[in-house]
């Protein structure tokens, strides 16, 4: 399946461009920049084509006598010859001309603008993550040299996810062709293809970005059903993972099944990435936990294990939890044992964020432990527990009566609770993480009133963000007196399907929700080019 990835890397607009600069370089000997230019289209090739898989050969050939004809006459001769101007491949514009005539209209305060700390300061401020962030910087790339120039290193610096091969094949083209511009990428998301058959291009793209910060590596799709994981895959991601010195935050998802046929044999060193991260997400790659667990220590911040942790064999969980002791951030999903809980608790008592959802129901005990350890953490600002362990009204009112800093909660009730009980936990849990709290939601619906007291509860959290409440609208006993104080005693309050059966048509309702739509839109656009959101 290694030739799948020739048709990709050979793609028409690539080897033209090739030819082009070579063609051009050739004409002009003495120009240094299209020597450059020529030089570095060529090492694309060189240096990424495989000579054992047949078409990829030719164009390697090629590709050499192209390189040995920018250094001997004789060889470059042979080649114009056999291609005249007439014939040659149609050019695409060039800047060259461009690039004189801006220079020379720059004026005295034009200059003084253009210095480089204050557009880079200017366009810090922009979202290269967004459709729109990005268009505005290739617009400003397209005002003068200072700005081109500026533009492009912030797009370099939080390129597009790379979810295909075709979008894969031109970042590493225009990463060597450049002039080292994946020195400046600090953060990259990228796609194996199911069967890796891409995985030397994924390889040339990590070369490219030595720089990187943040890096994210999805493996194969849902769709793709069972992946087949050999030595040779531990020993690629373990190369991949080394040739960044600088990672601090690693996502690794694996989305198709692994099938693991044979032992697998790991490098020695190829847990020394893990050691350096400060933030790791993991779902899948259980045949690597191992290493994993052997390399995570002390300056790990956040872990989301955001697959069935019961895949990963326990012990190596329980390893992980013993080192973790500036952890501040813990999200497990699937089937955690309560001694695994309890120890990263106490090994990480500075714990400000946990999330445990459960994928199947368990018996009130196991709940009223998961909650006491919950209520336990004295630094805990966002706690959120799966639906499919509701909470009695012992655990709403641990919660409400610890001295944790509450600001997140997401939790489920009982559906058997008396709905008068709930609501008087649930107001006792609001005073009383009123200075703090920013979010609360109920996972499942229960219904509960609304009067004027609930609703001064709720006034009085001036961070309050959003209420994901479900309230009954047979049982609001509430005045527009109420529904005023509310939406403007909380100015951060966002709309939320269940605040508009709070407070029905009021006409500051109405304004909230233009406001909500405009924040709807720009979280689908920030999220338009990510690769989960596609």
């Amino acid at each position: 399946m290694t030739d799948q990835l020739s048709s990709y890397i050979l793609d028409s607009s690539t080897v033209n461009y090739t030819t082009r600069v070579v063609l051009e370089s050739l004409r002009d000997e003495n120009n240094a920049t299209k020597r450059r230019r020529a030089t570095s289209a060529i090492a694309f090739f060189t240096s990424i084509l495989d000579p054992a898989i047949a078409a990829e050969k030719a164009q390697l050939k090629l590709c050499l006598h192209y390189r040995a004809a920018l250094d001997d006459a004789q060889t470059a001769k042979a080649i114009l010859d056999a291609n005249p101007v007439n014939s040659e491949i149609p050019l695409a514009s060039t800047t060259t001309g461009r690039k004189q005539i801006l220079e020379s209209e720059l004026t005295p305060a034009h200059r003084v603008f253009s210095l480089p700390e204050l557009l880079d300061v200017i366009f810090s401020h922009i979202p290269t993550l967004s459709k729109s962030g990005r268009g505005t910087l290739r617009a400003a790339a397209l005002t003068s040299l200072s700005l081109h120039h500026a533009a492009q290193l912030h797009l370099w610096r939080r390129p597009r996810d790379l979810n295909t091969v075709k979008q894969q094949v031109e970042f590493a083209f225009g990463g060597v062709i450049g002039e080292k511009l994946g020195v400046h990428v600090r953060q990259l998301r990228i796609r194996v293809i199911k069967g890796a058959w891409n995985v030397r291009l994924v390889t040339k793209i990590v070369e490219l970005c030595p720089s990187i910060v943040e890096f994210t590596l999805y493996w194969g799709d849902t769709e793709d059903g069972s992946e087949e994981v050999t030595s040779d895959s531990v020993h690629w991601l373990s190369a991949i993972l080394g040739l960044l010195p600088n990672l601090k935050h690693l996502t690794l998802a694996q989305f198709s099944w692994a099938d693991v046929q044979t032992a697998l044999i790991f490098p020695e060193d190829a847990h020394l990435p893990f050691s350096r991260l400060e933030t790791l997400e993991i779902r899948g790659f259980g045949w690597y936990f191992d290493v994993i667990a052997r390399g995570l220590g002390s300056s790990l911040t956040s872990l989301d294990i955001g697959s069935h942790i019961s895949s990963y064999e326990s012990a190596h969980v329980v390893a992980i939890a013993r080192r973790l002791t500036a952890l501040t951030s813990l999200r497990i999903y699937g089937y955690p044992e309560l001694h695994q809980l309890r120890l990263f608790a106490e090994t990480a008592p500075g714990l400000e964020i946990i999330e445990v959802m459960i994928f199947d129901d368990r018996d009130d005990s196991y709940v009223a432990e998961i909650y006491s350890i919950i209520a336990g953490l004295p630094a805990i600002k966002e706690a959120l527990v799966g639906h499919l362990i509701p909470a009695r009204l012992a655990q709403i009112i641990q919660l409400a009566r610890s001295t944790a800093p509450l600001e997140v909660l997401a939790f489920s009730v009982q559906e058997d609770e008396e709905e008068s009980a709930v609501n008087a936990a649930l107001l006792e849990l609001v005073m009383s993480k009123r200075h703090t709290l920013k979010s609360i939601n109920e996972w499942l619906g229960f219904k509960i009133c609304a009067d004027s007291r609930f609703i001064d509860a709720l006034a009085a959290c001036p961070q309050l963000e959003r209420i994901g409440i479900t309230f009954d609208a047979e049982k609001i006993e509430i005045s527009n007196a109420d529904v005023e104080k509310l939406l403007t005693q909380c100015p951060h309050l966002r709309f939320t399907n269940e605040l508009k059966v709070l407070v029905g048509e009021h006409p500051l309702c109405e304004a909230r929700y233009k406001e909500y739509e405009k924040y709807q839109a720009a979280v689908i656009e920030e999220l338009a080019e990510d690769i989960l959101a596609n």
